[in-house]
């Protein structure tokens, strides 16, 4: 188990990623940008120790299309510049 201590920066940053991928996400979106919620999830284990580990994520259907593109439509990528603001992520740009 992960102490709450530990837990809360992170679940800070997952909040500030959400504040900005909302910020971010085009208004003709709709109800998109009210689908972004944070998760704590259950500790991750790296090299056998356990790390805190929080999840941004946008169940609404339209959220994948509006992150990665599409047939009729280029990548915003809301999520993704969100997370660079905010740290070191892997292939966000």
């Amino acid at each position: 188990m992960v102490s709450r201590q530990i837990q809360k920066p992170i679940h800070d940053v997952a909040e500030a990623v959400k504040a900005d991928a909302i910020t971010l996400t085009p208004e003709a979106t709709g109800a998109l940008k009210s689908d972004y919620k944070v998760n704590d999830i259950a500790p991750v284990t790296v090299n056998g120790a356990p790390r805190a580990a929080s999840e941004v994520r946008n169940s609404n259907p339209a959220a994948a299309p509006v992150e990665f593109g599409g047939k009729r439509n280029a990548a915003v990528r809301p999520l993704g510049r969100a997370a660079a603001h905010h740290g070191d992520v892997k292939g966000a740009g």
